[in-house]
């Protein structure tokens, strides 16, 4: 049975409320002006999908709404620290040209199984300490895991294809110290009969 694709799946009153902070702040922060608040407002209070929400607000600097695509923006890097926890990003997210990934005793992985990439080139600066740091490739996607740097961790790129043309390219930089950076394709599931 296969996922359906989040842009689709109807947003709740909890996610237009998010949606409707957001706007509001932005409003204050002066990066829309009256008539677009009470335009935004509208169109959000009125959203039936994540996909509805996410125009609201995509041209804005915020966090990502519950189960939507956050805009990629080609300035200020997606930076995502998972610190001593596991962070993951998955599931239907466009991905932004610049990301900075770092984990110091923890697991961060990034699947971009579902992944839109519009800029079609994807810098990833990635610090490992002692931790992990995944990312799950789906053919059409190149990774290039050469300019990582390692004292006592490892980098492994499991990846058994390459696309010519890549539909995309990925360049991992950094260093794994202890820890690992792993470019592995998704995993397929074989049932029991």
């Amino acid at each position: 049975m296969t996922q359906p694709d989040r842009r689709n799946l109807r947003a709740s009153d909890k996610d237009r409320e998010v949606a409707v902070k957001i706007l509001n702040q932005a409003h204050s922060e002066g990066r829309i002006t009256l008539s677009e608040l009470d335009e935004r407002l509208g169109a959000a209070y009125s959203a039936v999908t994540y996909t509805d929400l996410d125009v609201v607000v995509a041209d804005l600097p915020v966090p990502a709404l519950p189960g939507a695509a956050p805009a990629p923006s080609a300035g200020q890097p997606l930076r995502l620290n998972a610190g001593f926890s596991d962070l993951k990003r998955d599931g239907y997210w466009k991905v932004p040209n610049h990301i900075v990934a770092s984990t110091a005793m923890g697991s961060l992985k990034l699947d971009f199984t579902q992944a839109e990439f519009p800029y079609g080139q994807v810098l990833i600066e990635a610090s490992a300490g002692m931790g992990n740091i995944v990312l799950i490739v789906p053919a059409g996607v190149t990774v290039s895991t050469d300019e990582v740097k390692t004292t006592m961790g490892s980098v492994k790129n499991k990846l058994g294809y390459t696309a010519s043309p890549a539909d995309a390219t990925i360049r991992v930089t950094g260093s794994a110290g202890m820890g690992n950076v792993v470019a592995r394709p998704p995993r397929k599931w074989r049932f029991m009969r």
